[in-house]
């Protein structure tokens, strides 16, 4: 296994174990804004950062797996918003609880680390954002 990808591993399981968020405070939301995919800032323009799930996700690890337009370690959120129906009732909420308990298999083998720190309205925000990328 090379360096890449334990780096990407030891990333992804950064909130495993201690029960406590990884925050990087190093960085400005505009920095991790730059750090993105790039086409993916340009192309899904600023409605997106209005929701309130947004500024979680940043705080959070999601961006280590996760990019708005393209498949990383897991899917993209346009693909996330693709699968869910967020006008039925209990999705945001079944996604929520995913997200804190974390899992595998609903896209492929790739576990998601559990975000056990993570409240549960906190969840559901961070759910309303990737889900406004549904076409």
């Amino acid at each position: 296994m090379g360096i890449a990808s334990l780096l990407v591993l030891a990333a992804c399981g950064s909130n495993q174990g201690n029960g406590k968020a990884t925050t990087d405070t190093t960085a400005s939301p505009a920095e991790h804004q730059m750090t993105d995919t790039g086409s993916a800032s340009a192309n899904a323009g600023t409605e997106h950062t209005t929701y309130p799930g947004y500024g979680i996700m940043l705080q959070q690890d999601c961006k280590t797996c996760h990019t708005p337009d393209k498949i990383s370690t897991g899917p993209s959120f346009m693909m996330i918003a693709a699968r869910y129906d967020s006008t039925k009732a209990g999705t945001v909420e079944h996604l929520a609880e995913k997200v804190i308990s974390g899992g595998k298999g609903s896209f492929g083998d790739v576990p998601m680390t559990p975000h056990p720190s993570l409240s549960k309205a906190d969840a559901e925000e961070l759910v309303k954002y990737i889900l406004s990328y549904k076409n």
